[in-house]
């Protein structure tokens, strides 16, 4: 949910209730799972940036997008979804390794794979921070 994109995070905090005007890519989420998984996951970094606002670098969001997050209520969290569930996407989605090695880690006992296949995630959603850093 562009949790690198301060503008379109300032945008909505500015409208929150608006669709927005971006295009959205082709293969969004059916409606109803967008809104399940994109709540599940708003819910999830609301409550932790509130807790702890260094947890925004675990979910690669920008610490400028994470003070936008934090700031909003969860009846405006609602009204956002509403509004951009079409922006819920899987991360890396034009990375299809990735995510097969996570789900192969996920199913198996071995703690090392699991290890493995967090590596190269950490990886990524490093290199995706500081090119974000970069851009501002």
């Amino acid at each position: 949910m562009e949790f690198t994109n301060l503008p379109w995070w300032e945008a909505i905090r500015k409208h929150p209730g608006r669709a927005s005007a971006q295009p959205v890519r082709q293969g969004s989420f059916p409606r109803a799972s967008a809104m399940q998984l994109g709540r599940a996951t708003l819910m999830l970094v609301w409550h932790s940036l509130r807790a702890d606002g260094r947890t925004a670098c675990l979910f690669g969001i920008t610490p400028a997008v994470a003070e936008v997050i934090a700031a909003f209520s969860l009846t405006e969290m609602d009204r956002i979804l509403e509004g951009r569930f079409r922006h819920v996407r899987p991360r890396w989605e034009d990375r299809p390794a990735v995510w097969y090695q996570l789900l192969l880690a996920a199913q198996s006992p071995d703690l090392r794979r699991a290890r493995d296949a967090s590596l190269p995630v950490l990886q990524l959603v490093t290199c995706e921070l500081l090119a974000a850093r970069h851009e501002s």
